[in-house]
């Protein structure tokens, strides 16, 4: 069962820790509608993530929603998949040696819905991302929604993991209105945001990992350094081989470019035993659960 934490202007930032919520509110199982939700993807032009981030995009049961790609490095390719996408996916061309920060600028600026979601091109969703963010923040009254916890998987070390509790700012979805400037840096753009926005809004924290998959490929925006305190601080860690079988009909871990032939092997291999990872995950979140409701954490 999902549960969404409620917060007013009570929290600093997205390390700083998750206080008494003002209100817990337990997931609906309806499904959701709403205001429209634009999809905001910054890319470098990379064919094979902007085409599985397209495919997932696609697959979203919140019916009212468009795809914004933004890319300072736009080769032919890329136009062609775009232009096959259809009218819900557009593509913005910038000129070269805007950072990041500037780049999330443009896509805001961009986007036609009321609503914004984080999007970025190189992680894993599941198909209700959206509808269960947009229907947890609705229900809330919040200005945003963020995720307690997320899936990471670093398939180079055979990781498969439910991260630490804390505001992870890649799962933001919120009221365009509510987000502000990010600053002109390469990295850490969109933690100074966020901590900003935490500060001034109401905000929806929903217990939900199984909708969003952060994925660890050798060429994220953080060294590998930054990556392993991440996955040493994971909450539950799974056997690999087993949980890529349990969860690929969650996540596309096939898909994306860095599955191998080594990991369809063992997942292979291992399937047997999906349903206990599955198993552990309901046990761990349930428990959790019962736990934040006592102490109103």
């Amino acid at each position: 069962m999902r549960q969404t934490y409620v917060y007013v202007r009570t929290l600093q930032s997205c390390d700083g820790g998750l206080k008494a919520p003002h209100a817990t509110i337990a997931g609906a199982a309806t499904s959701v509608t709403g205001p429209m939700v634009s999809c905001l993807m910054v890319t470098r032009g990379d064919i094979a993530r902007t085409r599985l981030s397209i495919d997932q995009f696609k697959q979203q049961t919140y019916k009212s929603r468009e795809l914004v790609i933004v890319c300072d490095h736009v080769e032919e390719d890329l136009k062609t998949l775009i232009r096959q996408s259809g009218d819900d996916v557009r593509l913005v061309m910038v000129g070269p040696g805007l950072a990041l920060g500037e780049l999330r600028n443009v896509s805001v600026e961009e986007a036609r819905g009321d609503l914004v979601c984080q999007w970025d091109d190189d992680d894993l969703y599941s198909a209700d991302r959206i509808e269960h963010g947009v229907g947890a923040m609705l229900e809330a009254g919040a200005d945003a929604l963020f995720l307690r916890q997320w899936f990471i998987w670093w398939p180079a070390k055979m990781v498969l993991s439910v991260s630490m509790s804390r505001i992870w700012e890649g799962s933001m979805i919120a009221f365009k209105r509510a987000v502000g400037p990010y600053p002109a840096l390469a990295r850490d753009e969109d933690t100074m945001m966020v901590d900003a926005l935490l500060r001034r809004s109401s905000i929806a924290v929903l217990d939900d990992p199984l909708s969003y998959c952060y994925c660890i490929h050798g060429q994220n925006t953080w060294s590998d350094g930054h990556m392993q305190r991440l996955v040493d601080g994971s909450r539950l860690r799974f056997e690999y081989g087993a949980a890529l079988a349990a969860f690929s009909s969650t996540f596309d871990f096939e898909s994306h470019p860095a599955f191998s032939e080594p990991d369809r092997a063992t997942a292979s291999t291992h399937s047997a035993s999906s349903r206990s990872q599955a198993r552990r995950l309901a046990r761990y979140l349930a428990f959790n659960q019962l736990m934040r409701r006592v102490k109103r954490t």
